[in-house]
């Protein structure tokens, strides 16, 4: 059913002459590279390196599904209490859910302090960000996963954004994979700067949409657009443009396993990142 209303909105879009324009700069020259399921295209801005799904996603349109459609296997799964007794005893470990990786290439740049979790979903991260000294929160859109995490996990998720602004400044952000789901990157690097105090971080994980399978396989590669990726991110688009939005230049990697994120190879050569997850760390000025 959710994929059919989202055919019957990609049509009404198209017949309504939707604008082609690029959904982070608003620069109307757009230059078309694949089509996917007839109905979509993917499509590139060259003025900011955006490359994007059209027809674009409103804000309406995003809200409605993540309040009632969005599943994404377990981490969106509501778990029964049986089982959320054994992800809490332990933390988390081995699970679809676990985030010992990312919060350990976090530590390597913010040892400690207060860290804000970017789309959290149900908590999961912001128990373990806790679990390992931080002073954690988690925002996520979805009304129902917020309210689960506070009542099942008993860590502070909200979905009410203006709680989340008066928790700032942060010292850290955290977001793992929320980046590709919204209409605009541009939402994010607007609140990323926002809430961060001078010197803070941001850790960004987003599938590589320059990377190896992304660009062999084009949009037959799964993470590059769809009905829930409303942008393919590059390491080009994020070099290009969180630099106007007030961060240093960013760092990245995109090949690092849980066995050696301690000794993360960030990588300043954008043609090496061939992986297919794509990691940034930028800091605030």
């Amino acid at each position: 059913m959710a994929r059919i209303r989202f055919a019957i909105s990609c049509l009404e879009k198209q017949l309504g002459g939707q604008a082609r324009s690029c959904p982070f700069c608003g620069s109307r020259e757009t230059v078309f590279l694949e089509r996917k399921h007839l109905l979509l295209e993917l499509r590139r801005c060259p003025k900011c390196d955006l490359q994007f799904r059209w027809p674009k996603d409103t804000l309406s349109d995003n809200d409605g599904f993540y309040q009632n459609m969005y599943e994404e296997g377990a981490v969106t799964a509501l778990p029964a209490s049986e089982t959320i007794a054994l992800l809490r005893k332990t933390n988390f470990g081995g699970s679809p859910m676990d985030f010992s990786d990312r919060i350990t290439i976090l530590e390597s740049l913010l040892p400690s302090g207060k860290v804000l979790d970017y789309g959290s979903s149900w908590g999961y991260a912001v128990y373990q960000l806790i679990r390992a000294g931080y002073d954690a929160i988690g925002w996520e859109l979805s009304r129902p996963r917020a309210e689960f995490g506070r009542k099942m996990l008993e860590v502070p998720v909200e979905a009410d954004w203006s709680a989340i602004e008066r928790r700032a400044p942060f010292d850290g952000i955290l977001s793992s994979h929320v980046l590709e789901h919204l209409p605009s990157p541009r939402l994010a690097f607007d609140a990323f700067f926002r809430l961060l105090g001078p010197g803070g971080w941001v850790l960004i994980l987003v599938p590589n949409g320059g990377g190896k399978n992304a660009r062999e396989l084009g949009v037959r590669w799964g993470p590059t657009i769809g009905e829930k990726h409303c942008s393919a991110l590059t390491a080009s688009f994020f070099a290009k443009n969180l630099v106007t939005f007030g961060f240093e230049p960013p760092r990245f990697a995109s090949r690092f396993g849980r066995e050696a994120v301690s000794m993360l190879p960030w990588d300043d050569d954008l043609r090496k990142l061939e992986g297919d997850e794509l990691l940034i760390a930028a800091r605030r000025r």
